[in-house]
């Protein structure tokens, strides 16, 4: 008798019906897990940044919710996007403008870890700063 790869053993048993492939199989263990573990299966809603950025900016020094994510690392992205204001890359961050106007803070919770955000002030603009964001404008074609 000769041995098997893993791959040839787990294609035996879904040929035999042992092992169910597949959306619908894919659905039934999702429907098991939600059932055995509530909402923790489920992502929660995208989070709104523009609402968030006015609402902290009508509420300085406030904190304010702006999500609950899954994973440290997605909260520790969106906690930078706010404090750097995306660094002028395209995105959520355009709402946050100037960089250094909001602080952000994560706060760990039992399905992941949320992120506030407040709006501190707007920082000084020097001529240095425009200077600055006019050479760039420069470099992009004028898409500042």
């Amino acid at each position: 008798m000769s041995q098997r790869t893993d791959s040839e053993r787990v294609l035996g048993q879904i040929e035999r019906g042992e092992i169910r492939v597949g959306r619908d199989a894919a659905r039934e263990i999702a429907a098991r897990a939600e059932a055995a573990y509530g909402a923790a299966w489920h992502r929660g809603p995208r989070a709104d940044h523009a609402t968030v950025a006015e609402q902290a900016r009508t509420q300085p020094g406030t904190w304010v919710l702006v999500g609950e994510y899954c994973s440290h690392q997605s909260a520790n992205a969106t906690a930078w996007v706010i404090r750097t204001a995306g660094r002028g890359k395209p995105g959520s961050g355009r709402f946050y403008i100037p960089a250094g106007a909001f602080e952000a803070e994560m706060r760990m919770t039992e399905l992941g870890c949320q992120v506030l955000a407040r709006f501190v002030s707007e920082p000084e603009v020097t001529v240095e700063d425009e200077a600055w964001a006019d050479a760039l404008a420069s470099l992009s074609g004028g898409a500042a």
